[in-house]
């Protein structure tokens, strides 16, 4: 059985009692390479257990409803898997078979779609594709195979300002497209800059920063978030035993969590200094002998704000990776309904208070949709 975490607080507003519920209702560590996808226990780096389609799967992403995705390399086509969310059960593939060649990278992007990392090889469509999360349509071609000199698009994720960075392995670079368009910008950070070389995985960071792996150098560097400037080696080569890095990702305890694929293993530094702190899942845990080469952490729970006004007790909380509804119950132990749902942008509910209701609680909670 998987062990799950949760995630609950409760506080007093006038005469309402609030609950913020299971956002989701697991914490998990979610690895993917050669050879499938696996779970890890967020809190101890624990195997939990293997699931994938049976071939190799690489690129990986949450959708909206918290179902998991997983980007399938079918001999040289690629297709989308579906998985249930907490469970991890197979739920059936998504859209076409072979829309892509050689898929490595998947994101799921502001607008809900899924964007994927093409290559060019078997005669199959390479650059950057864009698929319905919901539908599975097809929706072509966002990024044309050779724009910008985008050859190996390893991964591709969108920044804070809203536009989207893709690692060119075999340039070294990583290249910026417009997020709306997919037009080039410019090459962020230019091929080679403070020693990149096979430019891997990549994630902003806490700070705003963009951080990058050099897969032949093994180190992680580190960039200016709005110039791209070159700021520092964030990870000296080979530190803790890094070999070969590919995925990154900040953790909810704010450290950096590495793939070291050259080992099999994960590699947790301090978010801050970058000095090692352990390895987090052992090499070859869970029988990991091929990469890993990407990394997830289950979507967090959004972080609700409170304010009083003259109309009454204001409850907002900010957009998040996926749906989230509103329920309202007079007692924990009672019916619960809908009060709103915002699947996009902010969710704001005004709970206006009642005259003559002032001894009587009100439950809320906030959930992911299903």
């Amino acid at each position: 059985m998987i062990k799950r975490g949760k995630f609950l607080t409760s506080f007093t507003v006038g005469i309402a009692f609030l609950v913020l519920g299971n956002v989701p209702a697991w914490s998990d560590v979610i690895l993917s390479g050669f050879h499938g996808i696996r779970i890890y226990d967020e809190g101890t780096g624990a195997f939990v257990l293997r699931t994938g389609a049976g071939e190799e799967e690489e690129g990986i992403a949450f959708g909206k409803n918290g179902q998991l995705f997983g980007l399938v390399n079918d001999l040289g086509g690629g297709w989308i898997a579906q998985y249930s969310p907490q469970s991890y059960r197979w739920a059936g593939s998504l859209g076409p078979h072979d829309f892509t060649g050689v898929p490595l990278g998947m994101s799921l992007g502001p607008d809900g779609n899924l964007y994927i990392c093409g290559n060019n090889a078997f005669g199959m469509k390479g650059g950057i594709r864009r698929l319905d999360s919901r539908t599975g349509e097809d929706l072509g071609v966002f990024v044309a195979p050779g724009e910008g000199g985008l050859g190996m698009a390893f991964e591709a994720i969108f920044g804070p300002d809203g536009n989207l960075y893709v690692s060119n392995w075999g340039g070294s670079k990583i290249i910026r497209f417009n997020g709306n368009t997919g037009e080039y910008i410019d090459d962020f950070v230019p091929a080679g800059s403070g020693g990149l070389e096979r430019s891997t995985g990549l994630v902003f960071g806490p700070d705003g920063n963009l951080y990058v792996s050099s897969e032949t150098t093994s180190t992680v560097l580190r960039y200016d978030g709005r110039s791209g400037e070159f700021l520092d080696k964030f990870i000296t080569a080979g530190l803790g035993g890094l070999a070969w890095p590919a995925g990154l990702a900040f953790g909810p305890d704010g450290d950096l969590y590495v793939c070291s694929a050259g080992n099999h293993a994960v590699i947790r530094y301090d978010g801050k200094s970058g000095a090692f702190i352990d390895v987090f899942i052992q090499p070859g845990s869970g029988g990991l002998d091929n990469g890993p080469n990407y990394i997830l952490f289950t979507p967090r729970p959004p972080k609700v704000k409170i304010s009083q006004t003259s109309e009454g007790t204001v409850v907002s909380w900010p957009a998040t990776p996926f749906n989230c509804i509103l329920e309202a119950a007079t007692s924990l132990d009672g019916v619960w309904e809908t009060v709103t749902n915002s699947p996009t942008g902010n969710c704001t509910h005004l709970i206006r208070q009642e005259s003559g209701r002032a001894d009587q609680q009100r439950f809320f909670r906030l959930k992911q949709a299903q």
